[in-house]
């Protein structure tokens, strides 16, 4: 997620409970996430939220256990006495599956962004492995196999226009593309369109984030969206708590859920999709 913008949730969380903001990104200065936690302890800071730009498993650094802190969008690698909150990405999977499965599809549904089995996701991608699983666990939960899947490892719109483009080579087509995210949605609309196909007449397409264009393609986009105001807020309630002492630290993963944007890109069959396609071809 942008590091701007949870940025400015979390300072907005903080400054409502009377607290300031200091901030400090590895990733843009290049220093060590050991080295921030270390300065900020010496400034005897209340407390830190190490939040990454994705969800990830990381490894606390050290002087980030020497007082109240929290763990945003990441996991510990391990043990760790560090609370953590992240969006719940396995539960986004299992509701984009389960839009397409109410909309009555049943065949042609497949995947873009990563595949069972498959190397070709983001690094370190927590959100590749577990939408992953939601999804698998939705679909066959309805008895429902998935008809192809092409992972890839950038999620941006040149991957999806490409994966869109193998699953179009293939017989047959897909009548239903998950998207792993909303940039891979975007290049998969194009290669739609390149193939003469409407979206979601031709094929439906779902994704995942909620990104800010999401809304303004046509058609507009369905979407699982990440809270981004809900991990913000969770992140601080949790700090504040240690910091006053009314809730001590205690290890575990606070899973936000991940809202439904439903739009425009999915197709609602009336009869089951099987039905309606055996008595075409009768």
């Amino acid at each position: 997620m942008p590091p701007r913008f949870l940025t400015t949730v979390i300072e907005a969380a903080a400054m409502a409970a009377g607290y300031q903001l200091l901030v400090s990104s590895a990733h843009e200065t290049g220093v060590r996430e050991v080295d921030i936690a270390r300065t900020f302890r010496q400034r005897r800071v209340d407390g830190i939220i190490l939040a990454s730009m994705y969800t990830r498993e990381l490894v606390p650094p050290e002087g980030l256990l020497d007082g109240p802190a929290v763990l945003l969008n990441a996991l510990p690698a391990g043990l760790s006495a560090i609370p953590s909150v992240v969006p719940d990405e396995a539960e986004a999977g299992r509701t984009a599956a389960r839009v397409l499965l109410d909309a009555g599809h049943r065949e042609g549904i497949c995947l873009i962004g990563a595949e069972p089995g498959g190397v070709k996701t983001p690094r370190d991608s927590v959100a590749a492995v577990e939408r992953l699983q939601g999804i698998l666990t939705e679909l066959q939960g309805a008895g429902v196999q998935i008809a192809g899947a092409v992972g890839c490892r950038d999620w941006q719109p040149g991957q999806g226009f490409e994966a869109t483009r193998q699953l179009l080579a293939r017989n047959p087509r897909p009548s239903a593309v998950i998207c792993f995210n909303d940039r891979l949605a975007l290049g998969s609309y194009q290669a739609l369109a390149d193939a003469g196909l409407e979206v979601p007449a031709d094929v439906s397409v779902i994704s995942f984030d909620d990104d800010v264009f999401a809304s303004w393609i046509r058609p507009q986009l369905t979407t699982v969206a990440l809270p981004h105001y809900e991990l913000g807020r969770a992140a601080v309630r949790l700090l504040l708590g240690q910091i006053s002492g009314s809730g001590q630290r205690q290890p575990g993963i606070q899973r936000v859920p991940m809202p439904l944007r439903e739009r425009s890109s999915v197709r609602r069959f009336t009869h089951p999709q099987a039905t309606e396609q055996t008595s075409i071809t009768a």
